[in-house]
């Protein structure tokens, strides 16, 4: 994309995320905005100039962005309390953190939820984000409430302690090898 194409498409984007007039409306503005982070960081704005500079400023400055930062502060907020609260109750960090980003989450406006998964969905400089859409997430989080208890072994089969053997330390004589990691895990059967 040539720099003029570059600087309208910004210009574009900048009119939908600053306006003023109440015609566009939260929804719209908060996905010009969205637009305008995935356009940037892939480089997609790298010949606006000056102008575009300025115009990439205003968005990052709009009242989109500042709803972004403050939904990613109180998510960031409520994790970290959930966290402290597990270890208190001895719950899993993994339990703790999918049933509280779902509680917090739902709790938020409508608005307020679009512009914290803006936050949470936002792409990395290939422009990949982490999740195909909100439900993928919401899954993921569900998915992360069920785990009830952390489990630290993970037992190998013949054919994977084969592999350790063929290329790492020799594999105890015993019937298994059980692998001691750190974190939770539901259970892993290699």
């Amino acid at each position: 994309m040539d720099s003029t194409r570059q600087l309208a498409t910004l210009q574009g984007l900048a009119r939908t995320v600053l306006d003023t007039s109440g015609k566009v409306s939260e929804a719209d503005k908060l996905e010009a905005y969205a637009s305008t982070q995935r356009l940037s960081i892939t480089g997609q704005f790298a010949a606006v100039g000056l102008p575009g500079a300025a115009l990439l400023n205003q968005i990052a400055n709009s009242a989109s962005a500042q709803n972004v930062e403050t939904q990613q502060t109180g998510y960031a907020d409520a994790m970290i309390g959930a966290i402290q609260k597990a270890s208190a109750a001895g719950v899993t960090h993994a339990q703790a953190l999918g049933t509280a980003s779902l509680q917090h989450f739902d709790a938020l406006s409508g608005t307020d939820q679009q512009a914290l998964f803006a936050s949470i969905n936002a792409p990395n400089r290939a422009g990949v984000t982490p999740f195909t859409g909100l439900e993928d997430w919401r899954g993921q989080m569900a998915g992360l409430g069920k785990v009830s208890a952390a489990i630290d072994r993970i037992e190998l089969s013949d054919a994977a302690r084969a592999l350790v053997g063929a290329s790492g330390p020799p594999a105890p004589s015993a019937p298994t090898q059980t692998a001691y990691v750190a974190g939770s895990v539901t259970s892993v059967r290699v």
